[in-house]
């Protein structure tokens, strides 16, 4: 009896030892799992460390280029980045010191950070614009840039549309924003009052019409609903950007049928202000715009962008007032509702395009030529 409890007892502890065996393999499996499996512990902090360094990399490349772009536009250089070349230079020059650089090289592949991984090129910079990104409430028109450049010929920039014949486009006005092109000839034929009509108050205008005339959207008493003149009327028309997509391209975030009276001011303003000739300063009145301070040009001031062509006289995109003292392109303009001119006489108009500017500097900026 005692010797068949002692054997049982054995037998039982040699049966506990096995499971107790197993069940450590078991937790041990889970453990190394759990550590080292593909959602393991020092798997998922080993991705997280790379993910980190590869963020960290990519930030600090990207202020680089971003610091080096700008430094270009506010020297009015070409501001080009096309090539991971054109990465490696950059990146190169903003880090001198070789032994303390955030990345280890750059290739075609990428940015080698200092474990070994790439940042790809294609994740720093880009020259096409991100048009779907752009938010038409935020447009402002700023401070102006590259002044020295307007009137330029942007030889890179074509679209194939039936008025125009020249296709010839000129830098107008730019900010460290947007950059806004012309051209070259008076198109078309309009007679006011066959377009208009179809706007029958302030609310047509479109926010982009309403942003490219901040002096007027700051009265408070021009874009509102029971505002029926035919000059906004005339604007809402000029300014929707649903008219002219012709003139756009892959670039271009939009298009409108001539400049608005405050882009016209900017424009020449900036560029008189580099041939010491007189500025034009604009006031506004319960009529719209007006225009004082009528400039004295010099022979070697550049007026082409600004100036009709032999054709007709040009229609300017925004709401405006005879004066006296009116420059004679957007004399003409402002005649179409006065006094002094019937509706039913025929204005061309000048398109004007949008491009971001980071674009238009990397890709168009060289391409500008002084004829």
């Amino acid at each position: 009896m005692r010797n068949m409890t002692k054997q049982m007892n054995n037998g039982i502890t040699l049966i506990a030892l096995v499971i107790t065996i197993i069940v450590l393999l078991i937790l041990a499996g889970v453990t190394i799992a759990t550590l080292t499996g593909e959602n393991g512990i020092l798997t998922k902090a080993s991705d997280a460390n790379r993910e980190t360094e590869i963020a960290s990399v990519k930030e600090q490349a990207q202020l680089d280029i971003t610091n080096w772009v700008a430094g270009k536009m506010e020297n009015g250089e070409d501001a080009t980045v096309d090539t991971w070349e054109d990465i490696k230079t950059i990146l190169d020059e903003a880090n001198t010191d070789e032994e303390n650089r955030y990345y280890v090289e750059v290739t075609e592949e990428g940015v080698e950070t200092p474990s070994g991984y790439i940042v790809p090129i294609e994740e720093l910079y880009t020259n096409s614009s991100e048009n779907s990104d752009f938010d038409e409430n935020e447009l402002t028109i700023g401070t102006a840039i590259n002044a020295d450049k307007y009137g330029q010929k942007v030889t890179n920039y074509t679209v194939q549309t039936s008025e125009m014949s020249t296709n010839v486009w000129r830098l107008f006005y730019q900010d460290n924003n947007y950059t806004y092109l012309i051209t070259d000839e008076s198109i078309g034929s309009y007679v006011p009052s066959r377009y208009y009509s179809s706007y029958t108050n302030s609310s047509m205008v479109s926010i982009i019409g309403q942003k490219l005339n901040p002096m007027l959207l700051e009265k408070e008493n021009f874009f509102i609903e029971d505002n029926t003149n035919n000059n906004l009327r005339a604007t809402a028309w000029l300014t929707d950007t649903t008219k002219w997509a012709e003139y756009v391209n892959d670039d271009a975030i939009f298009a409108i049928a001539s400049p608005t009276m405050e882009l016209y001011v900017n424009s020449f303003n900036a560029t008189a202000s580099t041939n010491g000739t007189s500025s034009i300063r604009l006031n506004v009145t319960g009529n719209g715009y007006y225009v004082v301070n009528n400039p004295t040009l010099e022979t070697s001031y550049n007026w082409g962008i600004y100036n009709k062509d032999t054709a007709s006289s040009w229609w300017i995109a925004s709401p405006n007032w005879i004066n006296a003292n009116n420059v004679f392109t957007v004399e003409m303009a402002s005649k179409m509702f006065g006094g002094n001119t019937a509706v039913s006489n025929s204005y061309a108009i000048r398109p004007i395009v949008c491009i971001p500017t980071s674009v238009f500097n990397s890709k168009y900026l060289s391409s500008l030529v002084d004829e």
